[in-house]
């Protein structure tokens, strides 16, 4: 069946305000890149290069940048890497962003210490503006797993930041799954999305293909 024929609307799914900025042709989100540090260990990823960039983006320019793209109207922020959760300042500048009224979506590889699945959770439950925490895991097959990272021993500790967050109250609905699509992903990929939507209860699914050069 055609999406497009059986869905006439194109915005479904979409808040009123999105719609709005959709039709007007306005800019409503924008993604941020603040680090290249991740200890996923994704083979695929250029943030597993030994050559990969330390250097993060300064907060105060960062601040700077982002007070301006609220003043210009943008409402939702996606938080990439890299880890974000490795920026030091993340925490700050996420709060200040919903003094302004602009939500964040904090992209996360499962890796998450207390203190951050604390930070979340608060988030999650408190702030207004928040919008969603996206866990990315690509199988949970361990053999698929070893063929796609160059540590395997990071699905372990994937999983038990996942379930670090749920325990810290962080609610489940709120949480979006990602997967990135490559070939060995897709062999385990029923597996992998019944685990996110039928154990782990996941409000959402993002599929992002592959592309082996460029963006």
């Amino acid at each position: 069946m055609s999406l497009v024929g059986a869905c006439p609307d194109y915005t479904f799914g979409l808040s009123q305000e999105r719609k709005r900025y959709f039709e007007e042709q306005r800019l409503y989100s924008i993604q941020i890149c603040p680090n290249y540090r991740c200890a996923a260990s994704c083979a695929y990823c250029l943030e597993s290069c030994e050559d990969v960039p330390k250097a993060e983006l300064p907060k105060d320019v960062l601040l700077m940048a982002l007070e301006g793209a609220a003043a210009f109207g943008v409402k939702s922020l996606s938080w990439q890497g890299g880890d974000p959760l490795l920026y030091p300042p993340l925490w700050e500048i996420v709060d200040r962003l919903s003094e302004l009224g602009v939500g964040s979506n904090i992209f996360s590889n499962g890796l998450i210490s207390p203190k951050d699945a604390k930070n979340l959770t608060r988030l999650a439950t408190r702030d207004p503006h928040y919008e969603s925490t996206i866990l990315h895991i690509d199988t949970l097959d361990p053999e698929v797993y070893a063929r796609i990272h160059n540590n395997p021993r990071t699905l372990e500790k994937r999983v038990a930041g996942y379930q670090r967050l749920l325990d810290a109250g962080h609610p489940p609905e709120r949480v979006m799954g990602v997967v990135t699509l490559t070939r060995q992903a897709c062999e385990t990929i029923e597996q992998t999305l019944d685990w996110f939507l039928d154990e782990m209860g996941v409000g959402a699914i993002g599929l992002c293909g592959f592309k082996p050069q460029g963006f």
